[in-house]
């Protein structure tokens, strides 16, 4: 469905904000930007163009992110929502304003603030979907520099010959998104039934002046926040918990499910949610070690703890393509990994990856696995081989972890085929491993 639609009150389940942490349970769908079923998908993009743009993403999104929490970050003005608007991830679809409208969005776990692009337009990148236009709402309402809402901001932009409260994002590409705060009607379908369930009074950010890096390519609307940070979309809708479960991304045809409320999957090993104290924007989670075959890594015990600075530590995020691991940490496991494996070792011709064999993916499972040790009773996660090696788009398997002197990062590429469970309240991480393309048991 595109363009402008009416959705009728006969299937729209109507959520009182107030009970909706009792009531709610919706599935929706995330579907990969590199998917033909994705508004996002390049059909002329080869295999290693993707490629390439996924080590980019990942590495410029672990720059952004580390720049974000950092003490000393030059812009006070800027809202956290690291994920660039143009970026490779997960988009989720819904609708917006009374008529409604389709949009989507961004999933983002390390993003606070819900955002779109909105007319009129100072300054708008291309995108497949029309622009929302607040004007055409009868719903729309913007927010006021003393209105108690504007107050929800960590930063906040009133000028004195402007009553509204506004927003301004900007990221390390120099993309940026700025406009009003507002509120409006929001909608999300469940894909198990024909309900929809319609929101009230979600805060939002109205872009009306927004830059993309990549101005000749279709770019994401806007951002769905799923931090727990009070403007994320869980916590407006007082959730406090969701789950996904990702399906590979060679399934290009397939999309993977995310529940919310009631319906979401918090099963299997559970590892906590850390408290970092100043840095609740993140999913900070204990990596205690890293094995190869059964053999651990005799990586230092403070190679994935946050500092006393803020910096370091591991975090899972559902906008980083490929896990980004300490160079300690990295250092060792190429070099086990290399040490354990008979194939024919080349380099990889794209320049992405520093560990790379000449192989069928069958040949694969002569490489020795790998396994993730959380803090947790047991919580001991066993990367697939489909987790651990990607096809460089050039004939090549490649280790699919990348380095950095900073913080670590699990990616959605090692998340493939896990239900990952995400529960705020008990501030608790779940995996369970299993096939995403097949319904729950």
């Amino acid at each position: 469905m595109t363009g402008s639609t009416t959705l009728p009150l006969n299937i729209a389940l109507l959520i009182s904000l107030i009970s909706l942490s009792s009531s709610i349970d919706f599935q929706g769908s995330l579907i990969h930007s590199n998917s033909p079923r994705s508004p996002l998908y390049n059909p002329k993009a080869m295999p290693s163009d993707r490629i390439k743009a996924s080590v980019t993403n990942s590495l410029s999104r672990h720059r952004y992110l580390e720049f974000s929490k950092s003490p000393s970050r030059a812009s006070p003005d800027w809202v956290q929502a690291p994920m660039r608007p143009h970026g490779i991830g997960y988009v989720m679809s819904y609708y917006i304003g009374s008529p409604a409208t389709e949009t989507f969005g961004i999933a983002d776990t390390a993003s606070e603030l819900i955002w779109l692009q909105c007319l009129p337009c100072d300054y708008c990148f291309d995108q497949k979907l029309p622009i929302f236009d607040p004007i055409k709402s009868s719903s729309y309402r913007k927010i006021k520099c003393g209105d108690p809402e504007c107050q929800t901001m960590d930063t906040t932009i009133c000028r004195t010959d402007y009553d509204i409260c506004s927003y301004s994002i900007g990221y390390e590409d120099y993309s940026s998104s700025a406009g009003d705060f507002s509120s409006e009607r929001m909608i999300f379908s469940d894909n198990r039934s024909s309900a929809n369930y319609t929101l009230l009074n979600m805060l939002f950010g109205c872009g009306h002046s927004n830059v993309a890096i990549d101005e000749g390519a279709d770019n994401p609307p806007g951002m769905i926040g799923l931090n727990n940070q009070s403007l994320s979309f869980l916590s407006q809708i007082m959730l406090n918990e969701f789950s996904y479960c990702l399906v590979p991304i060679d399934e290009v045809n397939g999309s993977s499910p995310i529940h919310f409320g009631l319906s979401a999957s918090i099963v299997g090993g559970m590892t906590p949610i850390l408290d970092v104290g100043g840095y609740d924007g993140f999913y900070y989670l204990g990596l205690e070690g890293i094995s190869v075959e059964n053999e651990k890594l005799p990586i230092p015990v403070d190679t994935f703890t946050v500092k006393a600075d803020g910096s370091g530590g591991f975090i899972i995020d559902s906008g980083t393509t490929y896990s980004i691991l300490n160079s300690t940490a990295h250092d060792m496991l190429i070099k086990e990994v290399a040490n354990k494996t008979s194939l024919p070792r080349v380099d990889d011709t794209t320049e992405q990856f520093q560990l790379c064999y000449n192989c069928s993916i069958q040949e694969l499972d002569l490489t020795p696995d790998i396994t993730f040790h959380f803090t947790g009773v047991g919580v001991d996660l066993l990367m697939t081989k489909t987790n651990t090696w990607t096809d460089n788009g050039e004939g090549l398997y490649c280790l699919a972890i990348l380095p950095t002197d900073g913080f670590s990062i699990m990616g959605t590429h090692q998340q493939q085929n896990i239900n990952i469970g995400y529960d705020v309240m008990k501030r608790v991480v779940s995996f369970k491993p299993m096939d995403c393309t097949k319904p729950p048991a």
